[in-house]
C-alpha cells in the first residue's frame, strides 16, 4: 500500500485493527487460522482509489463485515462488536 501511496500511519492503523484476528485464529470450535481476515481485501487498489479513511471504512462495511455476519450469524451482536472496533477512531 505504501507504493500506491498511502500514507504510513495509515497503514500502521490498518495494521493494528487487523490484530484483531487472535480471537477468530484462537476459535478452535467455529473457525481458527484459516478464517482469519487477510490482508487481500486491502491488496486491491484501483488505479483511482484514494488510499484513506474512506477507502478504509469502504471496505470494512461492504467486505468484512458481511464476512463477520456470516461468521457469528447465530451471535449478530458479536458481529456488531468487531465492526465497531474495526471503525473506531
Amino acid at each position: 500500500m505504501l507504493a500506491k501511496g498511502a500514507a504510513g500511519e495509515f497503514v500502521d492503523k490498518i495494521v493494528t485493527r487487523m490484530s484483531e484476528n487472535a480471537e477468530i485464529a484462537s476459535d478452535s470450535t467455529n473457525l481458527g487460522p484459516g478464517f482469519c481476515i487477510g490482508h487481500s481485501f486491502f491488496a486491491a487498489v484501483r488505479p483511482n482509489d484514494v488510499l484513506n479513511d474512506e477507502w478504509y471504512r469502504l471496505i470494512v462495511l461492504t467486505e468484512i463485515v458481511p464476512l463477520l455476519e456470516e461468521y457469528w450469524s447465530d451471535n449478530p451482536s458479536h458481529a456488531e462488536e468487531w465492526r465497531d472496533r474495526l471503525l473506531a477512531d
